[in-house]
């Protein structure tokens, strides 16, 4: 859970600081979630680089996609729900990023396909 905190660190300082492209260190859970964040459309892209991924962050005019970044579960408190009890976006928007054996998958795909785990971060 240390690596999705610094990974998550450096999402939001990247944004706040309006860095076109953030390097975080390559580890195989990192680019699960950094994948499922392209996909979904809060990156504009991904590189890998070796030991390391190279993160395109998104804006929208001047205003960075990833407005709050919360990490839900850490190493000291994990948080694990059932498909029926995983948590929605807020009011429809945002994505809740779970860990399942399928994969890293949003909260809503995670319900369809009845699975449940660990309820990474939520994003907005």
């Amino acid at each position: 859970m240390l690596l999705l905190s610094r990974l998550f660190t450096s999402l939001r300082n990247g944004q706040k600081a309006r860095h076109p492209v953030v390097p975080v260190p390559y580890a195989r859970l990192s680019w699960a979630v950094l994948t499922a964040l392209l996909h979904h459309g809060y990156l504009a892209g991904l590189q890998r680089e070796g030991r390391r991924i190279l993160v395109v962050l998104k804006y929208a005019g001047d205003r960075p996609a990833i407005r709050r970044l919360t990490q839900v579960s850490t190493s000291g408190h994990r948080v694990y729900r059932g498909a029926a009890a995983l948590p929605a976006p807020a009011h429809g928007l945002g994505l809740v990023l779970v860990s399942t054996p399928k994969g890293i998958l949003s909260s809503v795909q995670a319900q369809e396909a009845g699975v449940g785990g660990e309820v990474l971060c939520t994003l907005f």
